[in-house]
């Protein structure tokens, strides 16, 4: 007895599969011109398909169902665990988590005070702008550092976290200090085979 399993993307549709069904036709032909075509229009398919998987994913982040928030994410991360995404989540945890982590102002009525900015100081000052366009500009496929943090995500929350780094950025001018975080990074050596060399 086979067991047989899929071994397609997620964003594979019936348009990607009529496209290589199309390039692999035009292959067996020996026309180049008609395998150029295909092989083109079965890339811009695959663009296309992609772009509109990752918003329609992403999109779930937006709203307020857990259940395609879960699904969402097991799809992303390629969990194969059971029961995380049928745990019965009611629609009050989000409510409850909020009020969990915000506990801790809950006493705290004074509005929160920045640092006063020096205008005599010539150090260099960064705009909130300036933040956001460098956030969206972060390559999404990049690997995250030891915090974790996926760069897609930055991309996903620029304007949310723009504000927050900005001061942070600003201030660590202002002092002319680094926090320690910013410097740490993970290294992962890849080790290559010398080159063959003969002695004469």
């Amino acid at each position: 007895q086979y067991q047989n399993i899929p071994n397609q993307k997620p964003w594979v549709s019936t348009e990607v599969r009529a496209k290589l069904r199309a390039r692999t036709i035009a292959y067996n032909t020996g026309d180049l011109q008609s395998y150029k075509k295909a092989r083109y229009e079965l890339q811009r398919t695959i663009r296309l398909v992609k772009r509109n998987y990752r918003d329609r994913v992403e999109s779930n982040y937006c709203g307020s169902d857990l259940r395609h928030m879960c699904n969402s994410l097991c799809a992303i991360t390629d969990y194969k665990g059971g029961g995380i995404c049928d745990m019965g989540l009611s629609s009050s945890l989000a409510d409850e988590l909020n009020a969990h982590y915000a506990r801790f102002e809950a006493n705290n009525t004074s509005p929160p005070i920045k640092p006063p900015v020096d205008q005599e100081s010539c150090a260099p000052s960064i705009s909130v702008s300036e933040v956001v366009r460098f956030f969206m500009a972060v390559y999404p496929h990049k690997a995250p550092g030891p915090d974790g943090i996926h760069s897609r995500r930055l991309r996903a929350c620029a304007i949310q976290l723009a504000e927050v780094f900005t001061d942070i950025f600003n201030l660590s001018l202002r002092l002319s200090v680094i926090p320690t975080c910013f410097k740490r990074t993970t290294i992962v050596p890849v080790p290559k085979k010398p080159a063959i060399t003969y002695s004469t």
